[in-house]
């Protein structure tokens, strides 16, 4: 569990990655259910439960993956502004599905901006709440703004996550490979290996097996499918190096980067070939959807 933003932005040449959250359409959606303006920070909570307790009056919202969620031991629904008293305890029992969920709350949490942003980048020891995972004696102070509105949305957001073929597009490194590497690739099937976390997610199958060498480093961005000896693909993400010089065979469209994050360990997936204008369609669409 970490704070999360939109993260860094214009820092990328200093080697710092823009972190934020994992499912940035999640994390917006929780802001505007709650009335906040974009932007305000939420937690990331990944494949596990939690409970808080409110010390003063305060309104939230759970987005991202389904949750069993109580608050006062009444059950809570995902995707709704609710409104929570002093002494009240919100309880997470268990995630059904996805992976990482948002808790939002009215106001966003108040933790200091570090080069422009809330998140938390755990690698570097910075950012979030002193620079680390949330801790069970932590007191979390939140900022003013946003409206308890009993907002509530259904359908889209759910609808996205349960895309099994995640677009990619073709990089400046995927003629390093040869044709059937590429067919491969398309073909799968893929499962989300083990070793996965915010750093990236490691790819598992069939082995795309190559004899591409390892290159200069390059600039890496969030999506970039890396593709090492071994034939296990990675997949960068939001706490992702920001240089690399694994070859790239393919890059993740910005629009799906949403629901591959929510997939599990041992969950299935497989990809598919977009073009620019297919990706950018799709990127306007879910700019519209979350707001």
């Amino acid at each position: 569990m970490t704070v999360q933003d939109e993260g860094r932005r214009r820092h990328r040449s200093a080697g710092v990655p823009r972190s934020g959250a994992m499912d940035w359409l999640a994390y917006a959606r929780a802001n505007a259910l709650l009335g906040n303006a974009p932007g305000e920070a939420a937690l990331e909570c990944a494949l596990g439960g939690l409970t808080i307790r409110f010390a003063a009056h305060a309104s939230f919202a759970i987005t991202g993956a389904a949750v069993d969620a109580e608050l006062g031991g009444k059950l809570v629904a995902n995707d709704c502004a609710i409104s929570a008293l002093p002494g009240e305890e919100l309880t997470i029992k268990a995630i059904i599905s996805g992976r990482f969920y948002y808790l939002g709350f009215g106001g966003g949490i108040d933790a200091p901006a570090v080069l422009g942003s809330r998140s938390t980048y755990s690698l570097g020891s910075f950012g979030g709440w002193h620079g680390r995972k949330i801790e069970r004696t932590d007191t979390l102070p939140l900022g003013r703004g946003g409206t308890v509105t009993g907002k509530r949305e259904t359908g889209f957001a759910t609808e996205s996550y349960r895309r099994e073929r995640i677009r990619v597009l073709r990089c400046n490194q995927t003629a390093l490979f040869a044709p059937h590497i590429w067919r491969t690739l398309m073909d799968g099937p893929f499962q989300i290996g083990a070793a996965s976390d915010r750093t990236g997610y490691r790819i598992e199958g069939v082995r795309l097996s190559h004899d591409v060498a390892e290159q200069r480093s390059e600039p890496a961005c969030p999506g970039a499918i890396q593709l090492p000896r071994d034939g296990q693909p990675i997949v960068l993400m939001a706490d992702g190096p920001t240089i690399g010089g694994y070859p790239r065979i393919a890059v993740v469209i910005t629009a799906d980067l949403p629901a591959l994050s929510q997939k599990r360990p041992g969950e299935g997936l497989s990809f598919a070939e977009a073009t620019i204008d297919e990706a950018a369609d799709a990127l306007r669409s879910l700019a519209v959807a979350r707001t």
